[in-house]
């Protein structure tokens, strides 16, 4: 049998395989059985809470004095989980973040600006009230003195706002 005629045979057994039967029907492990009269039996899915959303059950918070040096700088974020329950953070590739300074509307630096990220997914479990700290080294060695509004994203699977705050770069 050549490759290609192996190769379509096998995607054939997988396909029947995959459909099931009536007599074995498929059923999720969130599945609950009930019987109501003994002669009838009902299968239903069990009433679990849903799970929390990224961006309703994390906050992000830029750690930072309102005041740098234009010059080496680690900008700090905070991911915080403010839900009951456990959540896992999704890192589609191997950026955590980014940080933007804009003055009059116009980014003027951008830390993830002539950055490579490897595409490799990560998660991170973070408990009810932990914290993930994310820390991004910059050089604002370009960036003039002068005020800023800063915007930090978390760069995660899922809607997350970004944050903004002021801060001021000054002359080393």
């Amino acid at each position: 049998m050549s490759a290609r005629g192996f190769a379509a045979s096998a995607c054939f057994v997988l396909a029947v395989a995959a459909c099931g039967s009536d007599d074995d029907p498929l059923v999720s492990e969130d599945a609950v059985t009930t019987t109501v009269d003994p002669s009838v039996s009902t299968t239903a899915l069990a009433d679990l809470p849903a799970p929390a959303t990224v961006g309703e059950a994390l906050e992000i918070e830029l750690v930072s004095d309102s005041r740098v040096v234009a010059g080496p700088h680690v900008w700090t974020t905070e991911l915080r989980n403010t839900s009951d329950g456990e959540i896992v953070v999704t890192f589609p590739t191997s950026q955590r973040g980014d940080v933007a300074l804009s003055a009059g509307g116009e980014v003027v630096h951008r830390w993830s600006a002539d950055r490579f990220f490897q595409q490799q997914v990560s998660e991170v479990s973070v408990a009810p009230g932990a914290v993930e700290t994310v820390e991004l080294e910059d050089d604002l060695s370009s960036v003039d003195p002068g005020f800023y509004e800063v915007e930090v994203r978390a760069t995660v699977v899922g809607t997350l706002a970004p944050v903004t705050d002021s801060v001021r770069v000054v002359s080393p």
